[in-house]
């Protein structure tokens, strides 16, 4: 875990234990769709996701953080269902928490048939977490400098 200067992000203390301090984290990760249908868009938001709280240990019995909000961006190629509620659809577990979509800016030469997320999180923990991106299918090609973090 990385040690962040409180300047930087400072701690809250809102619900948390007197012992711990609290941290905003934000979590990218991506994922592509093979076709624009309501079953694939479902199946990436799924897979992206679990992935996500799986590797940054969102939903242990032990964790200490907690998912804030949802930021979801669709490439404007993507139009049969929205991001957010494929994700709401397929985990349940999602149903409270705050869910944003949005398309995202055409731009020449973009990778098509993507949807991007940033997870907003609030950690109880001393240290400063280290987030864990996800980028799963074709757009693992966005960010490759984060693929090993």
């Amino acid at each position: 875990m990385h040690q962040t200067p409180d300047a930087l992000i400072p701690p809250f203390s809102g619900g948390a234990p007197s012992t711990a301090t609290g941290w905003m984290v934000a979590v990218r990760g991506a994922t592509s769709v093979d076709e624009d249908t309501p079953e694939a868009i479902q199946r990436a938001m799924h897979s992206l996701m679990q992935a996500l709280a799986e590797r940054n240990g969102w939903f242990e019995p032990k964790a200490n953080a907690r998912v804030v909000s949802v930021w979801i961006s669709v490439t404007s190629d993507l139009q049969t269902c929205s991001a957010a509620s494929a994700l709401r659809h397929v985990l349940p577990v999602w149903n409270h928490i705050a869910l944003f979509c949005a398309q995202e800016p055409q731009v020449r030469g973009m990778l098509p048939q993507v949807i991007r997320v940033l997870v907003l999180t609030q950690w109880h923990t001393p240290e400063y977490p280290t987030p864990m991106p996800v980028y799963l299918g074709a757009a693992a090609q966005l960010r490759p400098d984060l693929l090993n973090s």
